[in-house]
């Protein structure tokens, strides 16, 4: 799982099977194919999940949203980062992996939760960056990422990335709302999110009075 939740190594997701799955593959016998989604997985909701921890925008890229048809390598790469689920609290992952699937699942789905709970923990406790930007967040993204910081683990984080998203005024309250559990920010970049209106930034520039917010 370090693999998976370092900042710097790059995760490739593959969300969705091959088409025509399973005709035309040959497995071997007594082998039955495993017919369940991506995100139905508990051992993939979970690789998944601690890899959007803290890496970068550009460091988790999902290959099922590859279109061959587009030639230039950034136009792929922001596709294939495009919504891109935030940091869940060990709370909201520990309910969302109640309905996942498990070979074993009396034996993996406790592990798998402390696993994630102990990399959730370490990785935002040692965070002073950390960038999400360009990913079509809207505000229901923001207020799940607020969720995460409000655990009050993130308190080394000096700069949050959020430009180039979808962000209204419901995700600069909710960021104004958690903003006493970043006692060191000092950065916060939300420009380019052209549906926060002034008044949203004005509150949100109140709540963080030691922090310069870029919009």
């Amino acid at each position: 799982m370090v693999w998976y939740a370092h900042p710097k190594t790059l995760t490739f997701k593959l969300t969705a099977l091959p088409v025509g799955y399973p005709d035309g593959f040959v497995f071997p016998e007594g082998v039955t194919p495993n017919k369940a989604g991506y995100f139905d997985r508990g051992w993939c909701f979970c690789e998944s999940s601690v890899s959007n921890l803290v890496k970068d925008s550009y460091y988790v890229l999902d290959l099922a949203k590859f279109d061959e048809s587009v030639t230039r390598l950034n136009d792929v790469v922001r596709a294939c980062i495009a919504k891109r689920a935030p940091p869940l609290a060990p709370a909201d992952f520990s309910v969302e992996l109640a309905t996942k699937r498990f070979t074993s699942a009396k034996a993996d789905r406790e592990t798998v939760r402390k696993l994630y709970e102990g990399e959730f923990e370490e990785k935002l406790g040692e965070a002073t960056m950390l960038q999400y930007s360009d990913l079509q967040w809207t505000d229901a993204e923001v207020a799940t990422l607020c969720k995460a910081l409000a655990s009050g683990k993130a308190t080394k984080l000096e700069e949050l990335y959020l430009q180039s998203n979808q962000i209204g005024d419901a995700g600069a309250a909710a960021l104004a709302e958690v903003a006493g559990k970043l006692p060191q920010l000092k950065y916060l970049h939300l420009f380019n999110n052209p549906k926060i209106s002034q008044q949203a930034k004005d509150a949100l520039k109140a709540a963080l009075p030691n922090c310069e917010v870029n919009f």
